[in-house]
């Protein structure tokens, strides 16, 4: 998920103000912020596209060799099931973190309106 080229675009813009000896505006901030949930977004929507269709791919693999053996009515023969629970639990951790940052940085945004406003 890292090397997403405009995530890396959008963590390298916010490094740059981050460092930057004045200060960040807040519109300067909410465009890094929002660059940057674009970015995830994409690469989970990419991870999401990649596993329909690379799970599309290996179902039709396991079903033509599983009829070619006639062993297609055998619950074992079906080691398709295998790929989909390991890359969709890496899908759906995908998911979260991207979630997860989402909610943590609403908390920081409130956090830092608050503090502004005292």
């Amino acid at each position: 998920m890292n090397s997403h080229p405009s995530l890396l675009a959008a963590q390298a813009a916010a490094e740059r103000a981050t460092h930057q000896h004045s200060p960040i505006t807040r519109r300067e901030r909410a465009a890094a912020d929002e660059a940057r949930k674009r970015a995830e977004t994409q690469a989970l929507h990419a991870h999401a596209s990649v596993f329909g269709a690379g799970m599309i791919v290996i179902f039709s693999v396991n079903l033509v060799v599983n009829l070619s053996a006639g062993v297609a009515g055998r619950w074992a023969a079906w080691w398709s099931v295998w790929a989909f629970l390991g890359w969709g639990i890496g899908l759906v951790i995908n998911a979260l973190v991207v979630r997860l940052a989402r909610l943590s940085q609403a908390v920081s945004s409130a956090d830092r309106a608050n503090e502004a406003g005292r």
